[in-house]
């Protein structure tokens, strides 16, 4: 009798020890790139942006360890993270529109937790010579804690690089930011054409 109440125990104990690496990997966010009706996960953002194309939506349903630098270049993406607490990525964002355009680069419930110290968003497209093909770069409903130190300023929650090719837009976006929050020094880059999220938007395009 005692032989058959140690090998139940046994065996819950072989349950819960074969459940551990499941329940960790789970707490890892996967990411999902939607095109259409079709669907694809990644096991990293910085993956599924590489494949993704111009006009995809990108789904984070968790938080995720990756911390690659992301570069976009001539897409229009849509970054949507699912869940009220926000799922938490350390990736920085450099974004370069250089062809005809335009493009728009969409980021909704995200909390931007970067591990290298920067801009977290920086858009510094050239192609903006009127209205109608100025870029746009929206931020809503993100949270950004920038907690890394550096000798120079910390950066930017999002920074627009360039200046206005007539005085009146600029060759990056237009910035839509909106139901943000943002913990760290406000730093705007005096002088360097960048822009802090959080200034008006009449110095990014409008």
């Amino acid at each position: 009798m005692k032989k058959k109440i140690w090998l139940a125990i046994l065996a819950s104990a072989m349950m819960v020890l074969t459940m551990i690496p499941a329940v960790a990997f789970a707490a890892d966010g996967s990411v999902t790139v939607k095109s259409g009706e079709s669907s694809k996960t990644y096991e990293t953002l910085s993956a599924a942006v590489r494949e993704a194309q111009s006009g995809d939506t990108i789904t984070i349903t968790g938080n995720c360890t990756d911390t690659d630098s992301i570069t976009i270049v001539n897409k229009s993406l849509t970054f949507v993270g699912e869940g009220a607490s926000k799922p938490e990525i350390k990736n920085v964002f450099n974004i370069a529109h250089t062809d005809g355009g335009p493009y728009t680069v969409s980021f909704e419930n995200i909390k931007f937790a970067p591990t290298t110290a920067g801009n977290v968003i920086a858009e510094a497209s050239t192609n903006a010579t009127s209205a109608e093909n100025v870029n746009q770069l929206i931020v809503k409903n993100c949270e950004f804690y920038l907690t890394v130190n550096s000798s120079s300023p910390q950066g930017a929650a999002v920074a627009i690089k360039g200046s206005g090719t007539d005085g009146k837009y600029v060759t990056g976006a237009k910035l839509t930011f909106t139901g943000n929050n943002v913990e760290t020094d406000s730093y705007s880059g005096e002088g360097s054409g960048y822009y802090t999220a959080g200034i008006s938007t009449s110095a990014a395009g409008n």
